[in-house]
C-alpha cells in the first residue's frame, strides 16, 4: 500500500489496484499507521522511504519488473502463470480477489533489514525464457486462459469457503457450536465440486491437448477442497503431494512446480516420461 501511495496513487486508486473496497483500506492503513507509531499517512509515508533506502540502489537481477497485483488476462511476461488469490485483512477475513503469479516470492533485498522485492523464483530474465521453452509457450497460455475460465467457478466460491472457514475457527476458539459454519462448508463443498467437474469435462479436449488426466486433477480438487474443511487454522499447505504429483506426466511437474526440476525422487518417475532439465 504505501510503495503505491508512494508512487502518487490515491485511496482510491490504491484500492482499485489491490481489489479491495475504500473502507477496507482505510482499515489498513490505520494498522500500519499504529505499526509505525505515526498518526498519518504523511509520516507514514516518510518512514517507508528512509526504511528504502537510497532509490539508486541496483535492484537484484530476479526481481519482476512488473506492477502488482497484475490486471485480468496479463500477458506481458511469457513465464507468467495466472493465480487468482484472496485478499485478507489483519483478522485473516477476506476482504477480495486479486490477480498474481504462482512464480512470485517475497524475498528480503541483501544487506538490509526490512526491505522486500518480490522475486521470480526462476531467476531473471533468461532463466524465465528457457522456463518457457521448456514448458512450451502455447501451452502456458492455454492453461492461463483455462484458469481465467476456471476463476469464475473458483473465485467466488473460495471466497465464501474461506468465510465459512474463519466463522467455523471462531465457533471453536468461542468454545462454541462449529457445527452450523462445517456442514454450510461440506454443502458449498459438494456444490464447488460438482461445477469444477463439469468444467473440466467441458474442458477435457483442452486437458487432453495439454497432457493434464482428468482424474488426476478431480482428485486434486477433492484434496485442496478437503484441506479447508479439516478443523484447523491456519489451513495446511497447499503444496500439491508427490503422490498426486506423479499422476502427471514429469514436463508438467515444471508448471506445478516451477521453482523445482526435480520435485519427487527419480524412482517414482515413469521411464516413459523422463523429466526435462535445463
Amino acid at each position: 500500500m504505501l510503495e503505491l501511495a508512494v508512487a502518487g496513487l490515491s485511496d482510491e486508486e490504491i484500492a482499485a489496484r489491490l481489489g479491495v473496497p475504500d473502507e477496507t483500506l482505510r482499515g489498513e492503513f490505520e494498522l500500519v499507521f499504529r505499526s509505525l507509531q505515526v498518526s498519518n499517512r504523511r509520516e507514514a509515508l516518510a518512514v517507508w522511504r528512509t526504511s528504502r533506502g537510497p532509490v539508486h540502489a541496483p535492484r537484484p537481477a530476479d526481481e519482476c519488473p512488473y506492477p502488482k497485483p497484475f490486471p485480468d488476462h496479463f500477458a506481458d511476461c511469457p513465464a507468467y502463470q495466472a493465480r487468482e488469490v484472496i485478499t485478507t485483512n489483519m483478522a485473516h477475513e477476506p476482504v477480495g480477489r486479486i490477480w498474481t503469479c504462482r512464480h512470485l516470492e517475497a524475498r528480503r533485498i541483501a544487506e538490509t533489514r526490512n526491505r522486500w522485492y518480490a522475486a521470480c523464483i526462476l531467476g531473471n530474465a533468461e532463466r524465465r525464457r528457457r522456463w518457457v521453452r521448456d514448458v512450451g509457450s502455447v501451452r502456458v497460455r492455454q492453461l492461463n486462459e483455462l484458469i481465467h475460465d476456471l476463476a469464475s467457478i473458483t473465485g467466488p466460491r473460495a471466497q465464501r469457503l474461506w468465510e465459512l472457514k474463519c466463522e467455523q475457527m471462531r465457533a471453536l476458539e468461542q468454545k462454541q457450536d462449529p457445527t452450523p459454519a462445517t456442514r454450510s462448508m461440506e454443502e458449498l463443498a459438494a456444490r464447488f465440486m460438482s461445477q469444477i467437474e463439469a468444467f473440466l469435462v467441458d474442458k477435457r479436449h483442452l486437458l487432453d491437448a495439454n497432457d493434464l488426466p482428468f482424474d488426476a486433477l478431480l482428485d486434486l480438487a477433492r484434496l485442496m477442497i478437503g484441506r479447508m474443511l479439516e478443523p484447523r487454522w491456519p489451513p495446511p499447505t497447499w503444496e500439491i503431494p508427490n503422490d498426486v504429483l506423479v499422476r502427471f506426466p514429469a514436463d508438467v511437474w515444471l508448471f506445478f512446480r516451477p521453482g523445482e526440476y526435480w520435485p519427487v525422487p527419480s524412482a517414482a518417475v515413469p521411464a516413459s516420461r523422463p523429466l526435462k532439465t535445463t
